[in-house]
This record gives structure tokens, sequence and C-alpha cells, in this order.
């Protein structure tokens, strides 16, 4: 079978399906909060925004995250 119907929906590698759940268990904290878990969580995507932006050749406050889980 041949799906070409990826506007609902994409199938996902395990590889980033598993990167994915290790991240959510250990950094769920509100990246917003002062405490430690909160500071943890943040330079967490503090890092991987610089990641994103350097692969992007943009700068890290060029890339957004919004509340529907698409990255510009």
């Amino acid at each position: 079978m041949i799906y070409l119907d990826y506007a609902a929906n994409t199938p996902i590698e395990k590889e980033v399906l598993d990167t994915y759940y290790q991240a959510t268990m250990k950094y769920f904290a509100n990246p917003n909060a002062s405490h430690t878990l909160g500071l943890q969580a943040k330079e967490v995507i503090d890092q991987t925004t610089k990641h994103i932006a350097e692969q992007l050749h943009v700068l890290p406050e060029e890339v957004l995250f919004l509340g529907v889980n698409i990255m510009i």
C-alpha cells in the first residue's frame, strides 16, 4: 500500500519516538518555572533551539515553537 495522506499525520521513526519519550519523561516540568526541574527543562529547550538555529543558519530568536507543535 502506498500512503499519500500526510496532511493528517505522518509515520514516525522509532528512534525519534524513543528520543521524544525519553525527553518527555525526564524534562516534564514547566520551563517557565523557577524550580530546579523547570530550569532543567528550560535549559534543554534553549540548547535544542540553538542547535536547530545552527542547522537552519538562522538566529535562535528566529526559531519559534507554537502551541500546535509546529516549528517555524
